[in-house]
């Protein structure tokens, strides 16, 4: 192996970011020493998958790899912190309106992609109330990975389907945990007039 070959490596493997920049690029152009690149790599990779999307320019599988990098994302960040678990925590909620707008992003309206990345924002204090009053009744983990296998099955009827039932259960959990309130509001009211 070229003592740059194995420069590079040493980097790569001590987090540098510019390195693994250098590393696509000696791989992607068969430049000298990309085999033993990719061979002295490879027992380091951990758990990794490999992903491979195929087709033609405009395809849409840049798209497609940054949905599949976006349900990843929030599917391996926990959702609440340990010590409140009616607690969301930042990092869940900032990818989970990252995976809503992902699924939107195959459409290719800027608008309608600016759109729903303003809803998701202003949504995040309905998730919040309901993760308070849901008592862990529902899966939504399991919800997004059904969107998510919709999405990549490319059955657009599907997916928005299970994303109109996903927003339709938050609403429903945060209409009856206000009604709870308005009617534990009125209850004084109510044993008074009735003594």
């Amino acid at each position: 192996m070229n003592p740059e070959t194995q420069a590079l490596i040493n980097q790569l493997r001590a987090g540098n970011s510019r390195s693994l920049a250098r590393a696509i690029a000696t791989v992607e152009n068969r430049a000298p020493g990309w085999s033993d690149l990719l061979k002295s790599l490879f027992p380091h990779t951990g758990r990794a998958r490999i992903l491979g999307l195929t087709g033609p320019p405009g395809a849409g599988k840049g798209t497609q790899a940054e949905f599949v990098a976006a349900h990843h994302r929030l599917a391996n960040t926990p959702m609440t912190n340990t010590a409140d678990p009616e607690d969301i925590t930042d990092d869940w909620m900032h990818a989970h309106n990252a995976f809503h707008v992902a699924t939107m992003c195959g459409c290719g309206s800027p608008r309608l992609i600016e759109i729903a990345a303003n809803l998701g924002g202003s949504a995040a204090m309905y998730r919040h109330v309901s993760q308070r009053y849901d008592h862990d009744q529902r899966d939504v983990a399991g919800e997004h990975r059904a969107i998510f296998e919709a999405t990549v099955a490319r059955d657009a009827d599907l997916a928005c389907r299970l994303h109109g039932e996903h927003i339709a259960r938050t609403a429903d959990i945060v209409t009856r945990a206000l009604a709870e309130q308005e009617l534990a509001a009125h209850e004084p009211d109510q044993k008074s007039a009735s003594a």
